[in-house]
């Protein structure tokens, strides 16, 4: 958890960076990370497309069962990514967690406010 000047606590990594989360927990994309929409065609052959809401938010991986911040209320937990050869995704509250991949330094939140692949990703704030 960092305490963000204009946000107020938010969830981060161990190194700082920001986490986020789609913000419909009732979608396929929240409760699927597997439903993850694919982009468009990106210059490669008429069927070459690419996965691009994982370029853009990657997803928090552990292989470890993660454990709660001192002071934070809510639960850590994991979905299975079958898609990403069975390795472990981090969930809040049962929310597959995500990075932007426009932050380049611990603390920032560039992906706060950012709507695509049919939603909202805000930043995760915390009590």
């Amino acid at each position: 958890m960092t305490a963000n000047p204009t946000l107020g606590n938010i969830l981060t990594d161990a190194r700082g960076y920001t986490l986020y989360y789609y913000d419909d927990p009732t979608s396929a994309a929240a409760k699927d990370p597997l439903s993850c929409p694919y982009g468009p065609q990106l210059g490669r052959a008429p069927t070459g497309k690419i996965a691009t809401c994982i370029t853009a938010w990657p997803p928090v991986l552990t292989s470890d069962m993660p454990t709660t911040p001192p002071g934070v209320t809510g639960t850590l937990g994991v979905v299975v990514r079958t898609d990403l050869h069975n390795i472990k995704q981090v969930t809040f509250q049962g929310a597959p967690l995500y990075y932007f991949w426009r932050d380049e330094a611990p603390g920032e939140a560039k992906g706060r406010g950012v709507k695509a692949f049919g939603g909202n990703w805000p930043v995760v704030t915390v009590p």
